[in-house]
Order: structure tokens, then sequence, then C-alpha cells
């Protein structure tokens, strides 16, 4: 494998999409009906149900969203980059190199289809690579497996 350097960008693939579609839907909904219930109760004669009707679907919408934009922004912006002699990981401050030789990776498991991750470690840092975030996930996790394999059928004991 003739490597220079290959670089990696976290975005937002078609199985995010594809998964996060329900739940948004339900979290559309809930808080469309909530804020549906909320006006159709008065305050004063029916609190409760103007809390248990309107106002928790609305705060569980919301909810669900916040999670998915939370896990959304926490996976942008990282960056891997592959080159001959190993690997670089960045996501903001966090940022680490490690030579072929020394990483430590985990492939996801080989029947696995849905929610893979690649684990890779230069022993001190750890970065988590998940599919749904990496466009070229298969890519990445190709070139990493087979030049590691490289680098340790390389070393003979």
């Amino acid at each position: 494998m003739s490597l220079k350097a290959d670089t990696f960008q976290s975005g937002i693939t078609q199985k995010a999409i594809t998964l996060a579609a329900v739940p948004m839907i339900v979290a559309g909904l809930l808080v469309y009906q909530g804020a549906r219930y909320f006006n159709l109760f008065n305050d004063q004669v029916h609190g409760s149900l103007r809390l248990v009707m309107g106002v928790l679907p609305m705060l569980f919408g919301l909810a669900i969203i916040g999670v998915a934009v939370a896990t959304l922004l926490k996976n942008l912006g990282k960056k891997v980059v592959v080159s001959k002699d190993g690997i670089s990981y960045e996501h903001g401050a966090e940022k680490f190199s490690v030579r072929w030789e020394m990483l430590a990776f985990s492939a996801p498991p080989p029947g696995k289809k849905m929610l893979r991750a690649l684990s890779i470690s230069d022993g001190n840092n750890f970065a988590r690579i998940e599919e749904l975030f990496f466009p070229r996930f298969d890519n990445l996790l190709q070139i990493v497996s087979s030049a590691k394999q490289r680098k340790m059928s390389s070393i003979e004991l």
C-alpha cells in the first residue's frame, strides 16, 4: 500500500440521518401535542392536567432533541489522518499521534452491521470513531487494519 497521507473528516452520514429520523419525528409530535394541550386547559381549573398533558410532553420532546443535538456536536469536528508512518487524531484540544507499531486499536466485530466503531489509542489517549459520523468509515477501518497487520507481521519475535 503506497499511502502518502489521507484525511478522514467527521460529518453527518445517511445512516445517522436515518437513525435520527424516527426520534426527531416523535420529539416534534410531543412538542406539538404538548403545546396544543397546554393551550386547551385553563390554568386555574385544570392546572394538573395542563402539566401532565402539556408541559411534560414538551419537556420530553425537547430532551430528545437536546440529546440528538449534543450527540451530533460531540462527534462533529473529528479528524483522523493516516500516513505511512502512523495515525493522528484531532478533536478540538484533544490531539495525539502514534506510529503503527505502537497503535492499540479495536475494530468492530466482523458480523456487526449497525453502530460500528473503531477505537484507537496511543497508550495514554483514546479515541472512538463512530461509523455514523464518518462518511468514509469503511476505508479508514480497512487502512488501519491492514497497516497495523503489516507492521505487526514485520515484527518477528
